[in-house]
C-alpha cells in the first residue's frame, strides 16, 4: 500500500517543521488541527487509505486526529502522435489522449504531493 509511505513522509515532513517552528519562534505546538493536501491524479492516491494510514501512524503524535483536506490536480499533457495538449483522459491507471487515444504523452503536473497548509494550535501560557 504505497498510502502508508505518502501518510510516513507527510507525517515526518510535518513534525520536522513543528520542530523548526518551535526552535525558531520559542513557541509550543499543542496539535495540528488541519492538514491542506494538494494530490496529483497521477499518484493514483486513494484519500481514504491515506487517511486510514495517517490516523494509524499519527496516533501517538499532536497529529492524532487531525482532518485530512485534499485538493486534487489534474495532470496536462502534450500528445507526441496528434500534438493534442491539454488534459488527458485517466481510467484506471491508464492515461492517454483524448483526441487520437495515444498513450505517446509528454505529461505535465498530476504527480505532485504537497503539504499546501497546515492549522494548529498553539499551547498558551497562562502563568502571569
Amino acid at each position: 500500500m504505497h498510502e502508508m509511505s505518502f501518510a510516513s513522509a507527510m507525517l515526518n515532513s510535518i513534525l520536522e517543521s513543528i520542530k523548526r517552528e518551535e526552535e525558531n519562534k520559542n513557541i509550543k505546538i499543542k496539535k495540528v488541527k488541519k492538514i491542506y493536501l494538494e494530490i496529483g491524479e497521477l499518484t493514483f492516491i486513494n484519500l481514504e487509505q491515506l487517511k486510514f494510514a495517517f490516523e494509524v501512524i499519527a496516533e501517538n503524535t499532536i497529529c492524532k486526529n487531525a482532518e485530512i483536506i485534499a485538493k486534487y490536480i489534474k495532470p496536462k499533457c502534450k500528445c507526441l502522435k496528434c500534438g493534442y495538449e491539454g488534459e488527458p483522459v485517466v481510467e484506471d491507471i491508464l492515461v492517454y489522449c483524448p483526441k487520437c487515444k495515444s498513450i505517446s504523452l509528454k505529461l505535465t503536473g498530476g504527480k505532485d504531493f504537497n503539504i499546501s497548509k497546515v492549522e494548529i494550535d498553539y499551547e498558551t501560557n497562562t502563568s502571569n
